[in-house]
């Protein structure tokens, strides 16, 4: 690990009003319970010293994530109080900015363009303006992001993309910007003569970061050389990367224990009944308790603060269970129709045209005429696992499945 602490993009790039380091921490000691030996403050810098590694242990993976800013050519980015997101974070974040800046243009869409803005309202901005090239509906984020901006003042400025950064004496003094449209095809073009002024002391472009390839273009499919998460497919989520690291760790273990390789298996066992009772489609999503806008300077504080157990309880019972599946056995039913007077929802229907494909998977046409019904189906994209329907079956011709994915070595 390069830096002193571990938790790579978690640790530097992310903020902690948004992940608490102590969070961060906790997953670490995790890892290190395991067993695993963990090197601080160690940078690769070479093929030589990856060589070394390799020399040294069966296998090594490179997971080194995206750590570079993306950069583009923006005129006046050389001057005083211009800043690429990801440099920007990473200072905030180890407490290396030193001085406020008043007005604070970000540039960008995304998790890291949103997460300067929010940073720079903590670090005592006046004035915070976001400016992205598309619009609202193609940020990246999610739209509970776009609303902490707005409660934390952010102005949002959409269809604008950078010119050019102003500066006097050397320090950034504001930028220009140009309006956009969007064709058809999702293509953005800039409006001639649009361009406007916006004042800043300080310009943060935030579109994106990448990985340092050059070691990913020559050790690709290197002997007993891995490659795993942002650094092989460039930057995602965090959930994203973590699979992908999965990903990596079975290759190894295929490779060095001589397994063949892996099958997944979905193991399906019968239940008499899923837990869940028709009241609970009656539960509103619960509002997550969060720090009020008055504390929220604080920069390390904490803004949404989790469900207590109580409220944690309460809004998973709102979950569908769809690992649960419900069916009816065509032989023994008898076209009653009980199943569909007690339905809540329309999740069991009269079928014709039923066919099924080798791997047994069911095809129907929907019908409302008795003439043409061939059977009685429950469609499981709808249904809300109520088990209303196996109560009110006479003939007990209706089953539940409970379904799991299993992982074995083969």
């Amino acid at each position: 690990e390069q830096y002193a602490e571990p938790g790579g993009m978690l640790r530097y790039g992310i903020p902690e009003f948004r992940l608490p380091r102590a969070i961060v921490a906790g997953d670490v000691k995790s890892i290190t319970d395991l067993g695993v030996e963990l090197k601080t403050n160690e940078r690769i810098e070479s093929y030589e010293a990856l060589a070394a590694l390799r020399r040294q242990y069966d296998a090594v993976i490179l997971a080194g994530g995206c750590q570079l800013p993306k950069k583009v050519n923006i005129p006046g980015a050389a001057a005083d109080g211009f800043f690429w997101g990801l440099d920007f974070m990473m200072a905030a974040n180890k407490d290396e900015i030193n001085r406020t800046f008043d007005h604070v243009v970000v540039i960008g869409g995304g998790f890291t363009a949103v997460d300067c803005t929010r940073m720079a309202y903590r670090l005592g901005a006046k004035n915070i303006t976001l400016a992205y090239r598309r619009t609202q509906d193609d940020m990246s984020v999610s739209a509970h992001e776009i609303e902490a901006m707005r409660e934390e003042g952010v102005n949002l400025e959409f269809l604008a993309s950078p010119v050019s950064v102003k500066d006097e004496n050397g320090a950034v003094k504001a930028i220009t910007l140009i309006r956009n449209s969007i064709d058809k095809d999702r293509s953005v073009h800039a409006i001639p003569g649009s361009e406007f002024t916006i004042q800043a002391d300080c310009v943060i472009s935030a579109i994106g970061q990448r990985e340092e390839g050059e070691l990913v273009e020559k050790q690709e499919k290197s002997d007993h050389i891995y490659i795993a998460g942002d650094f092989r497919n460039g930057a995602s989520t965090v959930i994203q990367a973590a699979a992908d690291g999965r990903k990596a760790a079975r290759q190894v273990h295929q490779e060095l224990s001589g397994i063949k390789g892996y099958r997944d298996i979905v193991e399906i066992s019968p239940v008499q009944e899923t837990g869940r009772e028709r009241d609970y489609d009656f539960i509103p999503r619960q509002p997550m308790p969060v720090t009020p806008l008055s504390e929220r300077r604080e920069k390390n504080k904490e803004v949404e603060l989790g469900f207590s157990e109580e409220k944690s309880l309460i809004e998973a019972r709102r979950c569908y269970l769809c690992f649960y599946n419900f069916q009816i056995d065509i032989d023994r039913c008898i076209y009653c129709l009980k199943c569909i007077d007690v339905m809540p929802v329309n999740c069991i229907k009269m079928a014709k045209d039923v066919r099924a494909d080798d791997d047994g998977n069911i095809s129907y046409v929907e019908t409302k005429l008795w003439s043409e019904v061939q059977a009685i189906v429950i469609d499981n994209d709808e249904c809300i696992r109520c088990g209303a329907c196996v109560r009110a079956c006479p003939v007990d011709c209706i089953s539940i499945s409970k379904y799991s994915l299993k992982t074995k070595e083969i």
